[in-house]
C-alpha cells in the first residue's frame, strides 16, 4: 500500500495540492471534494479515516485543496466561485482517468463541473453554507471564524445548488438513496473520529464502484 503523498495540480496559473492515498496503479481512482469553510475543518478526522479505508479496499483517492483553502497559498479574498469550479475540473484532469467524484456537503456544489459519476454525502445548498458562515450584526453580515471571503464569492455561493444525478447518502433523515444513523461530524465543535461512520461510507462507496 502506498504512503500518503501530495500531488500537485495547476489551476488559475498557480499550483495547488491534493492529498493522495491508496495504490498508485491499476485501481479505481476517486476525486474527493471537501466541505467548505469551517465544515472542512470539522470533518478532517472523517476524511482521514475515509481515505485510509478506501486505500485498504484497494481504492485510490485524491483529496482536493481548493484555491484559498487547506495548503493553498492563495488568499481566500481573491477567490471567486468559478475559480473553485475550474479547480475541481483541473484537479480531475491532473489525476487522469477517474472512476468517480466523492463530494461532501458544500463540495457537492462543485462536482457537476466534472464529467464523472457522482457520490454525495449530505449535499447542501449554497445558501445554507452562507447562513452557517455568517452572523447578522445590524445590517452588516460578518463572516464567522475569520473567513475573509470576497462578496462576489458569497453572492455566487448563495445561489448555488447541487446539480445532476448522484448517489446520495444522508445521516439520519432526508431524501436519499441510503440513510446512515450517525452524528454529523460537521456539526461538532472539533474534529471527532467516528470509525463506524467511516467504515459505512467506505463500504457504500466500494459497492457503488462495483468492488
Amino acid at each position: 500500500m502506498s504512503a500518503p503523498r501530495f500531488v500537485a495540480y495547476e489551476t488559475g496559473g498557480a499550483r495547488e495540492w491534493m492529498l493522495a492515498r491508496g495504490p498508485a496503479e491499476n485501481v479505481a481512482r476517486l476525486l474527493i471534494l471537501q466541505p467548505l469553510f469551517e465544515e472542512m475543518n470539522r470533518t478532517r478526522a472523517l476524511l482521514a479515516d475515509l481515505q485510509r479505508g478506501l486505500a485498504d479496499a484497494g481504492i485510490a483517492s485524491f483529496l482536493v485543496d481548493l484555491p484559498g483553502t487547506g495548503e493553498s497559498e492563495r488568499a481566500l479574498e481573491t477567490v471567486r466561485f468559478i475559480d473553485w469550479r475550474r479547480a475541481a475540473q483541473d484537479a480531475a484532469v491532473a489525476v487522469g482517468a477517474i472512476d468517480g467524484v466523492v463530494a461532501l456537503r458544500g463540495g457537492c456544489l462543485l462536482d457537476d463541473a466534472i464529467a464523472a459519476p457522482r457520490w454525495r454525502l449530505s449535499p447542501v445548498a449554497g445558501a445554507a453554507v452562507v447562513r452557517d458562515l455568517e452572523r447578522e450584526t445590524g445590517e452588516t453580515r460578518v463572516p464567522l471564524a475569520g473567513y475573509a471571503a470576497d462578496a462576489a464569492l458569497i453572492a455566487a455561493l448563495s445561489g448555488a445548488v447541487p446539480l445532476g444525478a448522484a448517489r446520495t447518502i444522508r445521516l439520519n433523515a432526508g431524501e436519499a438513496d441510503r440513510l446512515i444513523g450517525a452524528s454529523p461530524p460537521w456539526r461538532r465543535s472539533e474534529p471527532v473520529r467516528d470509525a463506524a461512520l467511516a467504515a459505512a461510507l467506505v463500504d457504500d462507496i466500494a459497492g457503488w464502484l462495483g468492488r
